[in-house]
This record gives C-alpha cells, structure tokens and sequence, in this order.
C-alpha cells in the first residue's frame, strides 16, 4: 500500500477530530440537535476531501496508538488529546480497526456515530457492532471487532484471565489462593478496563503502591494497601484530567477579536473571563469522567468476584475490595454507590452494605450531600453535562439513598440526616416525574432561570452557558423561550454598573459566535435589536466601546460565514446611529467602526476577489452575497470577471452566477457579442453562456461567427445553436454544414436527428450518392442512424439504395460490412412501414447471428 502524504494524514486526523468530537456531543445533546448536525457537516467535508484523493482508508488501534492504514501518525498527532480520546474510544468499544470508504453518505456517518456514541456496556447488550451498522444499511463503513484476553499476550492481560479463570473451578482452596493474584488482577483491570491507564501512567502507580513488593504475596495486608491504591488512583485521575484539559485548550484558537478588542479592552477582558470559567468546567467535567470511568471499573471487579463459585473465596475478596473502595473521596465513592455493585450479592458479599457499616454519620452525611447537589445540578445546572442523566441512574441513586436511610434509622439514628436522605430521595422522585425525557428537563430548568433575578443570568456559573442553552431551545424548536431568555438577559441594561453592562455584551459575543458556528442567525436580529437600545441609552464611553466591538467581532464572523444580509442590517444599523449622534466620542467609535466594515470587505471588489479565489469554502460564501446584491451590479462584473480570466473553474463559476439573473445578463452579453475586437476566448465564452441563457434574441449574433477564423469560436456556435434548437437555429447551422470537419457534421447528424428537423437533409441525403469521396464507417454509421429518426419521404429511399443485394453503393461501396448493414435495418425500424418491413424481412435468417437478430427486433417493433 502507497504511502499517505503529510497533507492526506492531516485531513485524516482531522475526520478523527470530528467523529470524536461528535461521540462527546451525541452522549451530551438529544437526536437531531444543530451542534451534532453541524459537526457531521464538517466531518462529510472533511471525507469529501480525502476521497478525492483515494478510494478509502482504515483506522486501527495498536499499542493504544492510532494507525492510519500501516502508517503510524506522528508522535505529535498521537499526543492530540482528541486522538487520544478517540484511541480510547476505540479500546472501549473493542473495535480493533474501522475502514472507510469513498462513497460514503452523511446518513451513513450519523448512524455510525450514534452507535459509537452508546456507551460500552449499551453496546454489549445491542450485540456484535459490525452486524448493527450492517442492519442500520451502512455499507461504507465496516469494522473489525477484537476481544481483549483472546488477543493480548501479555503479562498483565494474562493474570485477569488466571483470576477470572478460577471463578468457575471449584478446586481453588482459600488456603491456596494468593493476595498477589488479585493484586495483579487490580492492575490488569485498570489498565484494559474503563480507567484506561496508560503504559507510563500504569508505571506510576505501581511505584506509589509499592507493587513489586506485593504482586506475589501469599497474603497482602489491605489496611495498608486499600488506601494507598485508592488515594493513587484518584491522584492519577486528577493529573489525567488536567492534562486532556491542557491539551484541548492548547488546540483550541481563541475567541475571535482582533481589532475589536482594541476598540475595547474591557470586553476582551470579559470575554476572557468567561473563557476561564469554561475551561473551569471542561477541568470538572473531564475529572468526572475519569471518576465515572474509576467507578465501572469496579462495578465490573464486583460482579466478578461476585461470580466466585467458593463462598470463602467470594468473602474473601469482597472484604479486600471494601478496604479500597471505602478509602475514596466522597466524590468517587458516592459515585460507586450509586452503581450496581452487586447488589444482587449474598449477605457475605454485599458490598454497599458492608461499606456503609464502615462509613461514620459524616461520610454518609457527605454522600447524601453530593447525591443533593448532583440532583440539583440536574435541575438548575447549565452545563452540558448537567443535561447528562438517565432513568437508571436515578434509579439506582435513589436506591442508595435508601439503603443509607436504613442503615441511619438502624445503627446511626439522626433526625436531622434522616431529613436530609428523605428529602434526596423525594428530589430524584420529582426528577423522574417532572423530566422523563430530554425535552422536558431542558424546560424545566429555564422555568427555573426565568424565575430569578435577571442578574442572576449574569453569574459566573450560568452565563457562559446561555449560548448552549439557547442552541438548545432552537434545536427543540423553541425560539420563542430562548427570545424569553434573551429579554431577561438585557434587563440587566438598567444596571448602573459599568461592568455588569460590559458583561453583557461579553455575553451576547458569545451566544452569536455559538449560533455562527452552528450556521444559524434566526435570533441575531433579536440580539442586535436589544444591543442597538443598549446603544441608545448607554453614556459611558468603555461601554458604548463595548457594544461596537461586539458588532465588529460579529462582522468578521458573519462575512468569513457568508451572512451579509445580517451585515448589511447592522451596516444600516451603524449608520442610523451615527447620524443621530451627537457625542464626538461615540461619533469616533461608529466611524472606527464602519472603517472596519469597509477594509475588511472591500465592498463588491472585495467579494468578486473571494468569489474568484481558489478557496471554495470561500468562494461559496461570497457567491450567496452576491446573489442577494442587485443584479444590475453584479452581471457587469461577472462579464468582467469572465472576460480577464481564461479559467474553466472560473468560467463556470460565472456561468453558474449569470445564469441565476438572465434577465440582466442577456442584453450585455449581446452588447459584447455585437462589440469588435474582442479576446477569442471570450467571445467563445460569451457564445456559451447565450446556451446557457436561452437567448434566443442573439441567436443571429451568434450565427455570424459561425465562420470566424478561431476554430474554439466556431465549435462554441456550434453547442450553442445546437442548444438554442430554433428553426432558424437550425437552418444556420445546416447551411454552416459544409465546411464542418467530419466530427462536428457527425456531431450534428445526432442533434437534427434527436430534434426530428431536416433542416440538414440535403447535404446528409448527399452524402449517400456514389460521387461522394468520405468512406469513413463511423461515419456512415451515424448518418444512417441520424436519417432513421428524421420524419421525411426522401429518407427512405436513400436507405433502400443503400440496402442492396449484392453489395453497397457511393460512400458505402468500399464498406460492404455487417456494421452498414446494422444501422440501415436499425434506421428502416425507426422509419416503419409496408415497404420498410419488406426490406428487412428479407434478413431475418441473415447467415449473421447479429444481422438476424436486429432485424427480428426491428419487426417486432414495428408490429
């Protein structure tokens, strides 16, 4: 197999960054939301792209590094943390490989992302991964599956098969049983299973837990261990979490600015902050995802040692296990009660029972608290994964919670926590009966928001998630909530604070960039509406300076995106304000302003330059302007534009610009056509585009350059009258027949025959007598099938002169082959009737298999 090139490898790694990317947001947002539609756009240009080059590529997993075909991404790729994740992903789901193909279809892509999105355990129960896709109709995409202990040779692979071999031999005597096995078998699971260690980071946690001294021990002292593996695991967490943090943001460019920030430092100050509070939340969000991942780990380890045939053994291991869960933090060990860890034990191995015995009144107290605050956080948190839950989990936290009660009621009795665990439980209850389903956990909590203080939409914690919040409403076809929210927002302009109002306008860049990145602008006219009576009403200047430099932000967003009418609404915007303003400095700033407007778009110089350019992105953005700009400016510019390049690609482009407003386009292109002097190769161009118009007024325009000296000229008259199809049309072009060279008549042959005209007939006709000199078989061939779909008398004889026994006259004496044969039978089929069907009767037992049966067909058709 050929070697990628650099390019091709970087547009590869690229669709990694946006099928993972996309996993991440289908776990987070429910089917069919803008971000997850937006993302699998980008993900189809992306593959676009690489087909062009070749026909597929297959992504494979070795090493827990990402391999594209046989070649090994770079050290610095391997590093990206979206690679990382996706490598992850992959190990997760035990898809050894994924192959792409050329072909492939966005539908395709989605259902294969929503797959990959379900989580490991989700997958087991739907079954064999491949075999879903293949159900789902996917056909360019296929996997190949693996299973871990099958195919992993080493060491520590082999100890998780020698402990979970013995859960099924009953031979296995207590007294022979080795701590260090399970030791090792600790091990093995957190590096294969969930928590997904990495080889370095493995190493680190057998040097804090001192492993080597402990692997092979007969007998481990857990008082000492347990706690020691339990704060190294969270340790390791932790540094995992901010490194994929880290390295995520080091990706990730920063929020559009650039002059705009200059007109008003204080916004970029804001816009930073709120930035800091994002990637505050990512910090917390990657932490529990490394504690959800702790927590299925030993879920898992549960119900194996559960599956322990030997009560002694099954006791055993249940008791060294409690030593290491009971010394987490309470934000992993609430985590782990509320999972199934074994609750379908034997007393001897029910293990939250016997960790709640070893908690104090204060550690269940704390696990109450943080199932209160996860609940709330359900209902009034913003962040995405405050929209991540499930019936099961409230279900089994809701269980916890229980058996907590109990355990209070029975050893530990406190009114006050009593109250406390009741009251969780009548919170999660709620949760379940008030927000089954996405939708209406979404209302939920902005029926909550609406009900504080509108400052309250300015804190730290909920204001960098509006712009989230506000995709959502639109995805669940709510933009009359999210206006709701947006009012309430800008009732915080009466504030006398100078900074809370530079908030909010750090709050509206935000919530427009997030909609200009899902390419939605439906509520950028209410945005602006309230920004302009911000405008209107603000006397500090560093605030006035704010609101402008949101705008100019927006503007070079909204050009790059294409969005001019948006641009244009705030261009008029800009200038109805400055004509009202009466103070200098404001009157500076909207000048500043409009200065910026004018350099970065250069009007329509500077779209036609973007239209023009090799960037198609680019290009097609600056096309949907120019659409929307009037017409009568535009097709000048286009003819132009046409004129001084000689680029196909740019040749179309305008083709396809012109076309859209013919009704301006036609009268210049006469005007040029009617003009001396002109390129030949735009008059050539000029030609085609009157085809492509339908501009029957300059068809006699056209006809007059049928005998121009630039052949290209003469072969442009040709398609374009060809296209234009008109009698007259017709008539020019039979008369232009004679000084054709043979492909072009040949070329015409075809057209009167698809247009049934005999404008040609004549000189066709004479090509059939003896005295003409072309014995060109080809070419007698589609004459003769041209004059078979001409309705004329004269036709008939012609082909019967042709059709002699014996042999062929004039043009077709010296080609006396089936091939003439062929065609003349063909052509009396097209023509019918009496005399026709005589003379093909006369071969359907022709000796040539061939001959005989086309004169069958031709009489079976024609009755």
């Amino acid at each position: 197999m050929d070697k990628l090139s650099a390019e091709l490898l970087d547009l590869i790694v690229e669709s990694v960054h946006a099928i993972g990317g996309t996993i991440i947001n289908i776990k987070r947002y429910p089917p069919g939301s803008t971000i997850v539609k937006v993302a699998l756009e980008r993900g189809m240009e992306v593959f676009a792209l690489i087909f062009k080059e070749i026909d597929s590529f297959t992504l494979s997993e070795s090493e827990r590094q990402l391999l594209v075909n046989d070649q090994r991404l770079s050290e610095k790729s391997q590093a990206l943390a979206y690679v990382a994740k996706f490598v992850h992903s992959m190990i997760e789901r035990n898809i050894r490989s994924m192959t792409f193909q050329r072909g492939l279809q966005a539908s395709e892509l989605q259902q294969f992302i929503e797959l990959l999105g379900s989580t490991p355990e989700e997958l087991k129960k739907l079954g064999n991964l491949a075999e879903l896709l293949k159900a789902k109709n996917v056909e360019n995409i296929t996997l190949d599956e693996k299973v871990f202990v099958a195919l992993r040779k080493d060491q520590v692979v082999a100890e998780i098969a020698a402990l979970e071999g013995m859960m099924d031999r009953g031979s296995v005597s207590p007294e022979s049983f080795q701590d260090g096995t399970f030791v090792k078998y600790l091990l093995g699971k957190v590096q294969h299973g969930e928590f997904d260690l990495t080889k370095e980071r493995l190493a680190s946690l057998k040097k804090q837990i001192n492993f080597d001294e402990v692997k092979d021990k007969n007998v481990v002292d857990y008082l000492k261990f347990g706690p020691a593996l339990a704060d190294a695991l969270e340790k390791i967490g932790e540094e995992e979490a901010r490194d994929e943090v880290q390295a995520t943001y080091a990706e990730r460019p920063a929020t559009a600015g650039g002059v705009a920030f200059n007109l008003s430092p204080d916004l970029q100050q804001a816009v930073e902050s709120e930035e800091r509070v994002v990637r505050a939340d990512a910090l917390d969000a990657a932490r529990e995802e490394r504690a959800e991942k702790l927590t299925k780990t030993f879920e898992e380890i549960s119900h194996v040692i559960l599956s322990f045939k030997q009560p002694e053994i099954r006791s055993k291991l249940t008791g060294d296990l409690l030593k290491i869960i009971a010394n987490f933090k309470i934000h992993t060990l609430s985590r782990i009660m509320a999972t199934s860890l074994a609750d379908e034990a034997p007393a001897d191995a029910n293990l939250k029972n016997q960790i709640l015995t070893t908690l104090s009144i204060r550690k269940k107290s704390a696990i109450i608290d943080f199932f209160l605050q996860k609940y709330n956080s359900l209902v009034e948190g913003l962040s995405p994964r405050d929209f991540e839950t499930s019936p099961e989990y409230l279900a089994q936290s809701e269980h916890t919670l229980k058996l907590i009660l109990d355990h209070i009621r029975q050893h530990q009795p406190s009114p006050e926590l009593e109250e406390k665990a009741s009251r969780a439980i009548s919170m999660a209850r709620n949760i379940i009966k008030e927000a089954p389903d996405p939708e209406k956990l979404l209302i939920l909590k902005v029926r909550r928001l609406l009900a504080k203080e509108p400052s309250y939409l300015l804190d730290d914690k909920v204001q960098v998630f509006l712009p989230d919040l506000i995709v959502r409403l639109i995805d669940f076809k709510r933009p009359d909530v999210a206006k709701k929210l947006l009012e309430r927002l800008f009732q915080n302009f009466n504030s006398e604070s100078p900074e809370v109002r530079i908030k909010i306008a750090g709050t509206i860049v935000r919530i427009s960039q997030t909609l200009l990145d899902m390419k939605n602008v439906t509520l950028h006219s209410t945005l602006y509406a309230f920004l302009l009576r911000g405008f209107r009403q603000e006397k500090e200047t560093k605030v006035y300076a704010a609101y402008l430099a949101t705008l100019v932000i927006d503007l070079n967003r909204l050009i790059d995106e294409g969005q001019m009418n948006v641009v244009i609404q705030i261009f008029k915007n800009l200038e109805t304000l400055k004509k009202s303003e009466s103070d200098p400095a404001k009157e500076k700033f909207l000048s500043m302003a409009q200065d910026k407007i004018l350099a970065h778009e250069g009007m329509m110089e500077h779209l036609i330059e973007k239209f023009a350019g090799a960037d198609e992105v680019q290009s097609d953005h600056a096309l949907q302007v120019l659409l929307v700009v009037d017409p009568q400016r535009i097709a000048p510019l286009m003819l132009t534009l046409m004129k001084d390049s000689e680029e196909m690609r740019i040749r179309k482009k305008t083709f396809s610009v012109l076309n859209r407003m013919a009704e301006s386009a036609a009268p210049l292109v006469r005007d040029f056509l009617n003009a001396p002097n002109l390129p030949w190769y735009f008059v050539r161009n000029l030609i085609m585009l009157v085809g492509d118009l339908q501009d029957t007024y300059a068809e006699s325009v056209v006809a007059r350059h049928l005998k121009d000296e630039n052949v290209q000229v003469r072969k442009a008259c040709y398609a374009t009258l060809m296209k234009l199809g008109t009698p007259s049309a017709n008539e020019a072009l039979a008369q232009a027949l004679p000084d054709m060279d043979a492909a072009a008549q040949r070329s015409l042959f075809m057209h009167f025959a698809l247009t049934r005209s005999a404008a040609g007939l004549e000189f066709m006709l004479a090509k059939t007598e003896p005295d003409m000199i072309n014995k060109d078989e080809a070419y007698a061939a589609d004459l003769i099938a041209a004059l078979g779909k001409i309705p004329d008398p004269r036709v008939l004889p012609a082909l019967k002169k042709i059709l002699k026994p014996g042999g062929f006259s004039g043009l077709f004496k010296a080609k006396q082959n089936d091939r003439i044969t062929l065609a003349v039978i063909r052509a009396l089929g097209e023509i019918g009737g009496d005399e026709a069907k005589a003379l093909i009767g006369k071969h359907v037992r022709d000796g040539n298999a061939d001959i005989a049966r086309a004169a069958q067909l031709a009489m079976q058709k024609m009755g």
